[in-house]
């Protein structure tokens, strides 16, 4: 039962992260920690669901990236809590950099790919990430991002930023909770 409530959450995830480019590992690293063997492992786990996410949504955005070097900082600072920080660079790409939404959306998730495969990579030493949720999550990410993806461009400029902000806000306060209940 929790690898069908870690399908239908990497899913529904993916769908919302696809949509606005974000991969929103941190509304998924949860219900992973739920069918992880540790914590380590399922941090590991995670950032390997966002890369199948990121990729999948990048494949249908892809725009010839812009602001990668902007990923660094915050790729190092996500492989050490097991998230790509997607929420951190969208901002910055839209009011840092200036691209434009959609172009920020595609850029995003490019680069959230590339910082999750090597986050994963980079447990590999330490914690090899659970392989049950990465495919779980995996496969219930790639249609879900897929279609997400494909929604972008149904939206105007105005509605893309605002469904952005949306999730971020729903990211923060899943955060604040998180924190607080801990």
């Amino acid at each position: 039962m929790d690898l069908v409530l870690l399908a239908v959450w990497c899913f529904l995830v993916a769908l919302g992260g696809g949509l606005v480019g974000l991969v929103l590992g941190n509304l998924r690293l949860p219900v992973v920690l739920l069918v992880a063997s540790s914590p380590a492992a399922g941090a590991g786990a995670n950032i390997a669901i966002s890369a199948v996410a990121a990729g999948t949504a990048a494949v249908a955005h892809i725009r010839a990236p812009a602001a990668v070097v902007s990923g660094a900082a915050i790729g190092f600072l996500g492989g050490v809590v097991g998230l790509i920080l997607g929420s951190l660079r969208m901002p910055a790409l839209l009011r840092l950099v200036g691209e434009a939404p959609v172009r920020a959306v595609g850029t995003n998730v490019a680069v959230g790919f590339f910082v999750g495969i090597a986050g994963a990579l980079g447990h590999l030493p330490n914690a090899a990430p659970d392989l049950t949720p990465i495919l779980v999550g995996g496969a219930a990410s790639i249609p879900g991002a897929l279609l997400g993806s494909r929604l972008t461009g149904r939206l105007s400029e105005r509605e893309l930023i605002r469904a952005i902000g949306v999730v971020l806000l729903i990211a923060a306060a899943s955060m604040v909770v998180e924190a607080i209940a801990r």
